[in-house]
């Protein structure tokens, strides 16, 4: 397991006073867990973006297989028949 490093950020003076006006509230226990949780938010949101980039370009070709696939429904090709082979 990795230890944690200690860093030098500079921050905004609005942002320093939602940072300590935060850890006054006790809603977190150190200037670092705030940060921790800020950047691991912001991962997720980058994750999440990349997500929908991704089904954005996929969209269409998932399209064109369900419209391949209720196609082939209508041909009998594919799910459940009454037919016995």
């Amino acid at each position: 397991m990795e230890l944690a490093q200690k860093i030098s950020v500079s921050i905004d003076p609005a942002v320093r006073r939602f940072l300590e006006g935060y850890l006054a509230s006790g809603r977190s226990k150190s200037r670092s867990a705030v940060v921790n949780e800020a950047l691991r938010l912001l991962e997720q949101r980058e994750n999440e973006r990349a997500l929908e980039l991704a089904y954005r370009q996929s969209a269409p070709y998932d399209l064109v297989l369900a419209q391949e696939f209720q196609s082939s429904l209508q041909d009998g090709l594919a799910g459940p028949s009454d037919e016995t082979w």
